[in-house]
């Protein structure tokens, strides 16, 4: 892993996993976790938000503290001022890669644990699960995003039937590569909210100060 690499000088890493809410969506795992979904102006003793590198604040002593920071969320959804193309992952990883430095040293806590709400799945063409048109056309009037809450609809059974989508909870989630979108032109191939192993599985980072 990159990152325990570009880590490991300073301190002792030790990798594993965890695996994300189901949608593999932000908002289900900020409920999950915090019992509230807007958290960018939460006051709390054990908790921060950090917007970037510009904006660290003096970080609490909490046995507890959590830090959340949507630094390379935003960055892969978006696209740069004035280009089509989003960010590229290079740039994302390398501004995320001084964050966390920069917390790192000044948080106080001599172990942190380095975790994401959830993955991404690289949609581009080439890369999806080949599916015929009619299936693909059925995907694309229902789902706007990887993910919708479950209603009684012929098409979403059909789609089920088919394992093209699964049930989590009281939502559909579509499954693996699967997808209606073509990956041409300037989309943003990069999604998650589905059920696929590049989604849901995330890293689990223990840094320890040497």
């Amino acid at each position: 892993m990159r990152l325990k690499a570009d880590l490991q000088e300073q301190y002792e890493i030790s990798v594993g996993y965890s695996f994300s809410a189901l949608p593999s969506d932000t908002d289900p795992f900020k409920h999950r976790i915090f019992g509230r979904i807007n958290i960018a102006q939460w006051e709390s003793p054990d908790f921060k938000f950090v917007h970037d590198l510009s904006s660290i604040p003096i970080l609490p002593e909490s046995d507890t503290l959590t830090i959340w920071t949507q630094l390379p969320d935003d960055k892969l959804h978006h696209t740069r001022s004035g280009h089509a193309e989003p960010w590229p992952v290079e740039d994302v990883y390398a501004d995320t890669r001084r964050l966390l430095a920069e917390i790192l040293q000044t948080c106080r806590h001599d172990e942190v644990v380095v975790t994401s709400d959830h993955g991404y799945v690289d949609l581009t063409a080439g890369c999806t699960f080949l599916m015929g048109d009619k299936w693909k056309k059925m995907l694309a009037n229902q789902f706007k995003e990887r993910w919708k809450r479950k209603e009684n609809n012929w098409e979403l059974e059909q789609l089920y039937e088919q394992k093209i989508i699964r049930y989590a909870d009281e939502y559909y989630v579509i499954q693996g590569r699967y997808s209606h979108i073509t990956g041409r032109g300037k989309v943003n191939t990069r999604k998650h909210g589905g059920l696929s192993i590049m989604e849901c599985m995330t890293p689990v980072l223990n840094v320890r100060r040497k």
